[in-house]
């Protein structure tokens, strides 16, 4: 967990003595677009 804390792509917060994680939606969608810019082969005329 705390990779992926330190890539910024979960929050972690803290309540008394658990641990609560939510999941960065934005950062996962802009890595995802990135990759599929990265790697789709693109249509060439």
């Amino acid at each position: 967990m705390d990779i992926l804390v330190e890539a910024g792509l979960i929050v972690e917060r803290r309540r008394g003595q658990y641990m609560f994680y939510e999941v960065r939606r934005d950062v996962i969608a802009a890595y995802a677009a990135e990759l599929i810019r990265r790697v789709a082969p693109t249509a060439r005329t």
